[in-house]
C-alpha cells in the first residue's frame, strides 16, 4: 500500500513521471506493476547497504494501463485532496490534467 500513496501523489500534483530506486531483486516488480523502465544501473550510495538502481515510468501515459490492471491504485479527487492539500490552499487541476480518477472503485469501467 506504500507504493499506492506514491502513485496518487504522481496524480495529485500532476506528474510527468514516476521515478524509483529500487535494489536489483526488486525490480521485476516495478517493470510488471508500473511499466517502469531503468534509466540508471544499480550503483552503491555511502550509508546504504544494497545497490539500487533508477527506474523510471511516463506516468501520463501509463496511468491508464495501470488502472486496468490494478483498480486499487485508483484514487478520487477528494481523498488526494485530503492526503496532500495543505490547510487554507486550494488545489485545481491544471489545463490538461486527469479526471478519470473522480470515482474511486475497484471495478473495472467496461
Amino acid at each position: 500500500m506504500t507504493l499506492r500513496l506514491a502513485y496518487v501523489a504522481c496524480g495529485f500534483f500532476n506528474a510527468d513521471l514516476g521515478l524509483a530506486t529500487v535494489r536489483a531483486e526488486h525490480q521485476a516488480f516495478y517493470r510488471r506493476v508500473f511499466m517502469h523502465e531503468v534509466i540508471a544501473e544499480p550503483r552503491s550510495f555511502p550509508g546504504f547497504l544494497p545497490k539500487v538502481a533508477l527506474l523510471a515510468s511516463d506516468f501520463r501515459a501509463r496511468r491508464e494501463q495501470v488502472l486496468a490492471r490494478f483498480p486499487i491504485m485508483r484514487s478520487s479527487a477528494f481523498e488526494r485532496r485530503m492526503l496532500f492539500q495543505r490547510a487554507g490552499e486550494r488545489h485545481s487541476p491544471p489545463d490538461g490534467a486527469f479526471t478519470s480518477f473522480e470515482r474511486a472503485s475497484i471495478v473495472p469501467n467496461s
